[in-house]
């Protein structure tokens, strides 16, 4: 998508209030999702650099570590899943917005 807000107002993507370090270079991040059953194509961590609607990706989900191969998961009912993704916040992965 283009806009990344819209995503989310319209359900289409999940935003967490969760916030990494400031003054690093790069960050884990982790997430569980519990609420199932969900299908993402494209996760990634997001940073907030300006205005309400300056968004850079920072870090993709992805099974083989290479953020140009980002993976999809499909969550199944009663399931948990646990996720980690690695920001680096100097080499950007490609941009999807």
């Amino acid at each position: 998508p283009k806009d990344i807000l819209t995503e989310v107002v319209s359900g289409n993507a999940i935003f967490t209030q969760e916030s990494l370090p400031f003054n690093v270079d790069t960050a884990n991040f982790s997430i569980e999702f519990t609420q199932t059953p969900l299908e993402f194509k494209y996760i990634a961590v997001a940073w907030q650099f300006g205005g309400l609607l300056d968004w850079k990706a920072v870090g993709v989900y992805s099974l083989d570590n290479n953020p140009n191969n980002p993976s999809p998961i499909k969550i199944e009912t009663g399931k948990t899943y646990y996720i980690s993704i690695n920001a680096d916040f100097i080499n950007l992965p490609p941009q999807p917005f």
